[in-house]
């Protein structure tokens, strides 16, 4: 009877946890992409508040960390570029500012209402456009803030956006969408939304580790 009973409870927290995961879903990205190599990805969150850096520099160092274990080069936009970022910037100056710094791709985590994400907007035919995701990205920053201390509606769900731009052809390599989460999926799953964001890009073959190089021996 026990060991019955412990089966169920592993099989019901293994459901549960399952339920409880990001659900990544491909909204755009080129036909029969070829994996790139980045030497370096700026990772810039974006959260429903825009004065709450603590949740933005948690969810850019597991970016960050899980890039490393693939990897990949990666690093944070709050940690290369301050609490600010590019705010103040011009574009010109920030295509500027990424380059000196050997950045060579963008991979933003925007987290916005869902009624406001990209598949509601009344965009039909330029969301195949490099400008409208180059455009979508700079307007990122003016989103309105939402106030920590209003408390949105429970029925306000939000999604996160997950966009991959290459600075070196000025074109995106893919658009993903996370399922809505309310505010304890918003808690609970920043570690795994990065996981599976990662994975995704992985799998679908945008992008890939760079060759390590053999160092050289003695003859």
């Amino acid at each position: 009877m026990k060991r019955h009973s412990w089966s169920i409870f592993i099989l019901t927290t293994l459901v549960c946890w399952g339920c409880a995961a990001p659900r990544v879903v491909k909204v755009w990205q080129p036909w029969d992409p070829e994996p790139i190599a980045y030497n370096n990805i700026l990772v810039t969150a974006i959260t429903r508040h825009k004065a709450d850096t603590t949740n933005r520099a948690i969810l850019e160092r597991h970016t960050v960390d899980y890039f490393s274990e693939k990897g990949v080069e990666a690093v944070s936009s709050l940690a290369l570029f301050g609490h600010d970022g590019f705010r103040l910037f011009a574009e010109e100056a920030v295509y500027a500012a990424l380059c000196k710094k050997g950045v060579d791709a963008v991979l933003t985590l925007a987290e916005i209402k869902e009624s406001e994400s990209i598949p509601h907007e009344n965009s039909f035919g330029k969301k195949s456009t490099s400008v409208y995701y180059y455009d979508h990205i700079w307007n990122y920053r003016n989103q309105k803030e939402v106030s920590p201390n209003v408390i949105t509606p429970i029925t306000s769900n939000y999604v996160w956006e997950c966009i991959l731009f290459d600075l070196n052809t000025l074109q995106p390599r893919t658009v993903l969408l996370v399922r809505p989460m309310n505010d304890d999926g918003y808690k609970t799953t920043k570690e795994r939304l990065v996981k599976e964001v990662i994975n995704k890009l992985i799998k679908e073959k945008i992008i890939k580790a760079k060759a390590k190089q053999d160092s050289l021996k003695a003859f």
